[in-house]
C-alpha cells in the first residue's frame, strides 16, 4: 500500500465527508451535508488532513487551533483532533498513526503545548501517548421532593432564541475557561453551526446590571402515561455558568419546569455543584462517568511554567527523561540533573498536569514510579478539571 497523506483541497471536501460517514457508518440527510461541508469549507483555524492509498482517499483528520486552560487561569495554545475515520477496509495498515503524525507534525508548528482529542473508542489513544485529563458525568435529576436549601435569588431568567444569543454565551464560556482547568476556547463558528438549527429552548440568568452570567440549553422529551400525566425529561445540551448565582437559578429553573419528572444532562464535570446546593442530594444521580478529554503533552516546560501550585515543597519530577525541578513557593520551573522525586511517561504528565486523576493512582497502576504523594501535592488542584467542548 503506497500509503500518503495531506491536507485536502476545496474540491475534495465531499470526497472528506463520504470517507467519515462511511468510517462511522453513518447516514446524513441533505441538510447535515450541506452544513458540515460549508463548516469544513469556510471555519478559520482548521486543517483537514486526508490519508490516500495511491490515488484513492481512506482516512480523515481534522486539526482545530485552540487554547486550554491550566490550573490558575492561564491560557496556552492546544491544536485539537477530531473527524479522525479510516475506511473499514483500510483498518490497522497504519493509516491513524500516519494521520495522527501529520497532526502532532501540525501542532509542533502551532506552537502548541499540547495536542487534545475526544475519543470515540477509549482503547485507541493510550498507545500514541496520550492521558486522560477530565472525566465527565450523566448527572440525573429526579424532580420530585427536590428542592434547594436556600431559593436561588439574585438573577433573571429569560427565553432567548439560541441563533441570537452566540455572543452572550461566548462571554460566558470565556469567562468560565478563566478558572476552570482543562477548559478550551470554542471558536465562533461551531457555535454558530449548532444554534443556526437547534431545536430546543435556551435561558439565560441576567444579573441587576443587565449582563449574562449564564445560560442553558435544553430539549425534552415528551413523556405521558395511560392516564395522561406528564413525565417528560428535560435534556440538557449545555448549562455554563461564571457565578454561583446563575448556576443555581438555571438549575432551579430546569428542574422546576411543568410536568418534568427528570432532568438529565451530560458532559458535567465530576464535582458538580448541584448536590451540594439541594435538600436531598441522594435524587441528583451521578453514576455514569467516562473519560473526557484526552492529552498528548507537546512541550512539558512550557506546561509546568504556565500553570499555578497550591503550597508545597519543591518537588523534581522527570517527564519521559526530561527533569525539572519545580517550586511552587515563587511558581519556579528549571531544568535540573538533580535526582527525580517521581518519574512518569507523557500520557501520565498528561493525566495530572491539569489538576486531576490523583498520582497515587496513576502509581497504583504502574504508570509513575517514585514518590507519589509528592506528585499530588505538585500537581494537584482544588477544581477537578472540565472540558465541557465535544470535538
Amino acid at each position: 500500500m503506497a500509503l500518503s497523506v495531506r491536507t485536502t483541497t476545496p474540491s475534495e471536501i465531499e470526497r472528506f465527508m463520504q470517507v467519515h460517514r462511511t468510517g462511522f457508518s453513518q447516514v446524513w440527510d441533505d441538510d447535515l451535508r450541506a452544513r458540515n461541508h460549508e463548516f469544513l469549507a469556510s471555519t478559520p483555524g482548521q486543517t483537514l488532513h486526508a490519508a490516500f492509498d495511491g490515488d484513492e482517499m481512506v482516512g480523515t483528520a481534522l486539526s482545530l487551533e485552540l487554547t486550554i486552560a491550566l490550573p490558575g487561569g492561564t491560557c496556552v495554545p492546544a491544536t485539537g483532533l477530531t473527524w479522525v475515520a479510516t475506511l473499514p477496509n483500510h483498518r490497522r495498515k497504519g493509516v491513524m498513526s500516519a494521520l495522527l503524525d501529520a497532526h502532532l507534525t501540525l501542532a509542533g508548528e502551532q506552537g502548541a503545548a499540547v495536542s487534545v482529542l475526544t475519543a470515540v473508542e477509549s482503547a485507541l489513544y493510550g498507545r500514541y501517548a496520550y492521558g486522560v485529563a477530565t472525566y465527565d458525568a450523566v448527572v440525573t435529576v429526579t424532580t420530585a421532593h427536590i428542592s434547594f436549601r436556600e431559593p436561588p435569588t439574585g438573577r433573571q431568567i429569560r427565553f432567548v432564541e439560541p441563533a441570537d444569543s452566540v455572543p452572550a454565551m461566548q462571554r460566558v464560556w470565556n469567562a468560565v475557561q478563566q478558572h476552570r482547568a482543562g477548559m478550551t476556547n470554542r471558536p465562533d463558528a461551531e457555535v454558530e453551526w449548532w444554534t443556526a438549527k437547534y431545536d430546543g429552548f435556551l435561558i439565560v440568568a441576567v444579573d441587576d446590571a443587565g449582563e449574562v452570567d449564564g445560560y442553558a440549553a435544553y430539549t425534552v422529551d415528551r413523556n405521558r402515561s395511560p392516564t395522561q400525566h406528564a413525565d417528560d425529561t428535560v435534556k440538557v445540551d449545555e448549562l455554563i455558568a461564571s457565578s454561583p448565582e446563575a448556576y443555581a437559578a438555571l438549575w432551579s429553573t430546569l428542574i422546576s419546569l411543568d410536568g418534568v419528572g427528570e432532568v438529565s444532562a451530560r458532559c458535567r464535570p465530576v464535582d458538580e455543584l448541584l448536590p451540594h446546593l439541594v435538600t436531598a442530594p441522594r435524587r441528583v444521580d451521578r453514576s455514569h462517568i467516562a473519560d473526557g478529554l484526552w492529552v498528548r503533552p507537546l512541550d512539558v516546560a512550557a506546561l509546568l511554567r504556565a500553570r499555578a501550585y497550591r503550597p508545597g515543597p519543591a518537588c523534581v519530577i522527570d517527564v519521559a527523561g526530561e527533569r525539572f525541578r519545580v517550586d511552587p513557593s515563587d511558581g519556579s520551573v528549571e531544568t535540573t540533573d538533580a535526582a527525580a522525586d517521581v518519574t512518569m511517561g507523557v500520557a501520565a504528565f498528561g493525566a495530572l498536569v491539569f489538576g486531576g486523576q490523583g498520582a497515587a493512582m496513576l502509581g497504583a497502576a504502574g504508570q509513575i514510579a517514585g514518590d507519589a504523594a509528592a506528585a499530588d501535592t505538585l500537581l494537584g488542584w482544588p477544581l477537578a478539571p472540565w472540558s465541557p467542548l465535544q470535538f
